[in-house]
Formats: C-alpha cells, structure tokens, sequence
C-alpha cells in the first residue's frame, strides 16, 4: 500500500473525530459556517479520550501523524508555551506549533497555530531564529480569526561559545563584546515593528578608564556616550561580516551596515521612525520592496527564491516557501505597498498554493506595516 493512502486510512478517523469518547465532526453544520467547526474544536479541548487523552490533543496528533510525524505522547493540553511541535524540515529546522492561549481575565480560549525556524549560517558563527503566530481561532467565540498577529526575527552571534569581538585569541584593544542579539518584532494589532538590538557582556575603555556592561541596549539612547557607540558599531560589522545567506539577509531587513541602512543614532531615541525611514528608503529603490520579500524567503530556508509581481495590490510581490517535502504544496508569502509615493504602506499577505504562481494568491486577511 503506498505511504500516503496508509497515512490517510490509518489517521483520518482521528481527523473527523471517529475516535471512542469523543464527539464526531459535525458534517452536516459545516455548511453552515465555520463558527460549527470551532464550536467542535471548544469540545475537544474540555473533553477527553477514553484512554483519558484530551480531545484536542488527539485531534492534533492525527493532524501530524497525516504528515508522516508520530504522536506526541501528550496527556495534557499543549499552551501557547509548551506547545505541539510538528517538525517539518531539518536543515534548516523548520516546525509548525500548536497550542491553546487562555485570557486569564475571561477564561476564553483560543488554538494558536505558529511556525518556528532556525538556521546556523555556513562560513559566519551566527544563528537565525523566526518565530510567527500565524493563526489565532478563538473556541467556541464568534470573535473573528487573526492571520499572521507577530513574528520574530533574531539574528544571535556567536550561534555558541566564545566571544564575538574580537575572535577568540586575537589581543584586546579598547572594545570587547561577548555577544550580539539583533532583529525585529512586527505585531499587526497596532501594525507595529519593534526593533532588537543587544550586546552582551560588553567591555569598553575609554582614555584609559575600563566599563563593564552586561546588556547594551543600542535602542536606548541612555546606553551609549557617542565614542563608546562609534566602537560598537565597529564591532557589529567586524562581529557579523558580510557573510551571505540568512545572515546578511537579516542585516539588510535590519538595515545594519547596508545601504540602504538603518540611522543608528535616530534608532536610539526613536526606533520606530528608524525603522519606517529605513523602509521608506528600501521602498524608493528601483526593485522596490522585492528584496526585503526574497530576504524573507531566505530566512525561511529559501537558497535561490524567485519573486514575481509587480507589487501591487492586484499584482503583489510573491514568493513561494515549499511546506511539505515531495508534494507540490507552499505557503505563498505575498507584500505589496497599499499606500501612495509619498506614504507607502507594507502590507503582507500569507496564502496556500499548489504548483506555479499564475494569478495573484487569495488573500483573506493581509497584515499591514
């Protein structure tokens, strides 16, 4: 029998709720909207198997063990902190989560549906970090769904030990940095993006008089004098490099050390205007933000992505990020500037596609920046 018809015999009746002690999938109320599905789904997290699994839990590992992953063993609710993690690719590790998110104010309870990657840069001592939520469905609450409510992006060097500048056994000069933590935080309920950009275990001497400095936050303008934050930036570039791949592609989403670049003395006192103004400059460029949606890809794993569009709302930008290995499934990741010239306006949209990209992607709840 092939794999994937074993995969769907063995794991569907658990997908439609077939499972003893707990209730089917209500068919006949799905054409009703989807408010019966997630009415079901609420049921499945307050009830349990008659192997005293929770529902939920057992609906969620026949979801992953449809995509060829075994069960996760689990005998209580994943949150939104210990989630169920569904490894999809290894190199780079790529994963989908699940959890529930509790209001502790009203007990309402919603599935968060997230996805994790992490990549060690070939040739530089950094690693990349992304972490998403992609979709929040409320349980048993006709509030509506959010698409895409945060992702993060981080860039941490050296990806293990040792110190970041200088190398590890180079002398000592006027500066020493043990790490470096820079990247951003976009959420889409204030539309918001958040830079990070942190040094640890910092040391600088200046005319003669040593300072010692656990955390420097470079967003803070509290943290540097300008000759000690003249050092620094020295010690970003020298530390990172111009290494390619998902490094240099978050140092060009970042703006550290590119040109376009990021104002790092605007950064400190005000970082959201930095980072609109770095935007803004990237958006005036003749390939517009085209780039910034290939550098995402990368960071996604992508080698070589391939953007089309012409970024427009009915012809956005849009790569392709293969989901499962072997089939012709991605997720389409699709930006287009919903703005004007003058204010342009970042807006991303996340979709499902099968085979080569003909039309614009479906986009039923773009975030915007």
């Amino acid at each position: 029998m092939p794999e994937p018809v074993r995969l769907v015999a063995e794991h569907l009746p658990g997908l439609l709720g077939l499972t003893p002690g707990l209730a089917p999938l209500p068919m006949d109320r799905l054409a009703e909207g989807p408010a019966a599905f997630r009415d079901w789904l609420a049921g499945l997290a307050t009830s349990r198997t008659d192997a005293s699994v929770p529902g939920l839990v057992t609906w969620l590992d026949s979801v992953g063990q449809l995509l060829g992953r075994p069960a996760s063993g689990r005998t209580t609710l994943p949150t939104e902190a210990d989630p169920i993690v569904f490894a999809l690719v290894d190199d780079p590790a790529v994963a989908l989560t699940v959890g529930v998110r509790t209001d502790p104010a009203t007990g309402a309870t919603a599935l968060v549906w997230g996805a994790r990657i992490s990549f060690t840069g070939a040739g530089v001592d950094a690693r990349v970090d992304g972490d998403a939520v992609l979709l929040v469905m409320p349980l048993g609450d006709p509030a509506p769904v959010t698409l895409f409510e945060r992702l993060d992006l981080v860039v941490t060097a050296p990806a293990g030990g040792g110190r970041l500048y200088p190398a590890d056994g180079e002398p000592t000069g006027a500066l020493r940095v043990g790490g470096l933590r820079a990247g951003v935080r976009y959420t889409a309920a204030d539309r918001a993006v958040r830079p990070l950009l942190e040094l640890r275990d910092v040391r600088v001497d200046l005319d003669g008089t040593p300072t010692e400095l656990p955390l420097v936050d470079l967003t803070d303008a509290r943290s540097l004098t300008a000759a000690a934050q003249s050092l620094l930036d020295e010690a970003i570039d020298a530390g990172l490099g111009p290494a390619a791949g998902p490094v240099a592609a978050l140092r060009r989403l970042v703006g550290l050390g590119t040109t376009p670049g990021v104002d790092l003395a605007l950064l400190a006192t005000a970082p959201g205007a930095a980072i609109a103004a770095h935007y803004r400059a990237l958006r005036a460029g003749g390939a517009g933000w085209a780039p910034v949606l290939a550098d995402l890809a990368r960071l996604a794993g992508v080698d070589a992505p391939a953007v089309a569009g012409a970024g427009t709302a009915a012809d956005p930008w849009a790569v392709d990020l293969p989901a499962f290995a072997g089939t012709s499934l991605a997720v389409r990741l699709s930006l287009w500037d919903s703005g004007t010239p003058a204010a342009p306006v970042f807006t991303l949209g996340l979709g499902l596609a099968a085979g080569p990209r003909s039309t614009p992607p479906c986009r039923g709840g773009p975030t915007r920046g």
